[in-house]
């Protein structure tokens, strides 16, 4: 094993496993060359303010692992809104290999570096492009069907609902990557599902069984909450403040959200 490898190893080796990752020498190598070309490209490009291996490791690739807790078991395909460097979404699709993640950012140089992490690394369940979220051009490049739009980070909970609606099936999720500002989120996605441009028809299947959240707004013509909002909260070692998973579950939509 390479020292860069070892290095994440010592890092996030016995914390993976509690986001249900099963890390083994070849996934902590590919890990070990994607923080290589990061902290490459980050020379000319600026992509990351974290640049040592041990707090890549930790605050990215660690970071985007917590998603595994909330996604959906089995295949599904997964839409990263706002990649950026790949985060979550790459990182969830070297952990998964029964996924499909697609990387989608409105920035060139980052879509690039993700295409050149995907190239490199030989990552087969992944691909990148470069389309503005929320935009009808967006809709028609990136598709619809996903399972889940996840975001970290990139945008609040409610323009992530909106933009991800067009792209979703209908029960999929949206799954928001949230700090301390998990509390906006939360209300706000309330005020927004009990709004009457979201009446939406049932939701499908079961309720999520993840940690209990605020209570689930009610759509009046249905017995089940059009929009479920669950949410579950982990920590990072070396860091004090807890991090959460914002996760709406999104029944049919009507009309369109996109603009031109």
């Amino acid at each position: 094993m390479t020292d860069s490898a070892s290095a994440i190893r010592r890092a996030i080796g016995e914390f993976a496993g509690d986001f249900g990752v099963k890390a083994d020498d070849k996934l902590f190598e590919a890990l070990a060359a994607y923080a290589g070309l990061l902290v490459e490209w980050n020379t000319v490009h600026n992509l990351t303010s974290v640049t040592s291996i041990e707090k890549v490791a930790v605050r990215h690739f660690l970071d985007s692992m917590a998603l595994l807790c909330v996604l959906p078991p089995g295949f599904a395909r997964i839409l990263d809104a706002g990649t950026g460097a790949g985060f979550p979404g790459l990182v969830l699709a070297l952990c998964r290999p029964d996924i499909f993640v697609l990387a989608a950012d409105a920035t060139a140089k980052k879509v690039s570096f993700c295409k050149t992490v995907i190239a490199r690394l030989k990552i087969e369940n992944a691909g990148a492009a470069q389309a503005r979220l929320g935009s009808r051009a967006a809709i028609k490049a990136l598709g619809s069907g996903f399972d889940a739009v996840v975001s970290r980070a990139a945008m609040d909970a409610p323009l992530l609902v909106k933009i991800a609606r067009p792209h979703l099936k209908d029960g999929g999720l949206v799954i928001a990557m949230k700090g301390e500002s998990v509390a906006d989120d939360r209300q706000a996605l309330l005020q927004m599902a009990q709004s009457p441009g979201l009446q939406m028809g049932k939701s499908p299947g079961p309720q999520m069984d993840k940690t209990p959240g605020p209570q689930r707004p009610q759509d009046p013509g249905s017995d089940k909450p059009a929009i479920e909002i669950t949410e579950k909260s982990y920590t990072l070692p070396g860091l004090d403040k807890a991090r959460w998973l914002l996760v709406a579950k999104i029944g049919k939509a009507i009309g369109s959200i996109a603009e031109p």
